[in-house]
C-alpha cells in the first residue's frame, strides 16, 4: 500500500471521522442502533469483558506512555480545540444526561438524608464533639461511595 502524503491522509481521516460522528445519521449512531435493535446489550458485553479491559488498561498504564503522550500535546492546539468544542459538547452532554442525573438524585437523596440524620443526632456541644461529627461524616460518606448504584446497601 502506498504511503499517503500527510495532507491526503489528514483529508481521509477528516472525512471518515465526519461520516462516523456527524449527527443522528452518523455511521456510529446507525451502527449502535442496529446492534441494540438486534437484541445485543452492549453494556452487558462491556461488563462481561471487564477483566480484559482492566488488563489492557493496566498494561497501558504500566507502559508509562501516558506522561509522554500528555507532554507531546501542543498546549496551544489543545486550548484551541477546547475553545472550539468544549462549551457546546458540555452543554449537549449535560442536557442528554438529565435522566441519568435524575436517577442518581432519586437514589442518592434518601441515602444522604439517612446519613445526615445520623450525623445530626451526634452530640454537638464541644470542639471534640464537632471533630467526632466531622470525622464520622467523612468516614460515613466514604463508606457510602457508590452505594446508590447497589440499591442503597453499603458494601460489606
Amino acid at each position: 500500500m502506498p504511503i499517503l502524503p500527510p495532507d491526503v491522509l489528514a483529508k481521509k481521516m477528516k472525512e471518515k471521522y465526519e461520516a462516523n460522528t456527524a449527527g443522528k445519521g452518523s455511521t456510529l449512531v446507525r451502527e449502535l442502533t442496529r446492534v441494540i435493535d438486534a437484541g445485543v446489550d452492549p453494556l452487558s458485553l462491556a461488563a462481561a469483558n471487564y477483566q480484559k479491559m482492566k488488563a489492557k488498561l493496566k498494561a497501558f498504564l504500566d507502559s508509562d506512555l501516558w506522561p509522554e503522550i500528555m507532554k507531546s500535546i501542543d498546549r496551544s492546539l489543545y486550548r484551541s480545540i477546547i475553545e472550539q468544542v468544549a462549551a457546546s459538547a458540555y452543554d449537549t452532554a449535560v442536557s442528554v444526561k438529565k435522566v441519568k442525573q435524575q436517577r442518581f438524585a432519586d437514589q442518592w437523596a434518601p441515602i444522604l438524608v439517612k446519613h445526615q440524620a445520623k450525623i445530626h443526632a451526634m452530640p454537638n456541644v464541644t470542639d471534640a464533639d464537632r471533630e467526632r461529627r466531622m470525622i464520622e461524616n467523612l468516614r460515613g460518606l466514604k463508606r457510602l461511595k457508590g452505594v446508590w448504584r447497589r440499591g442503597g446497601a453499603p458494601p460489606s
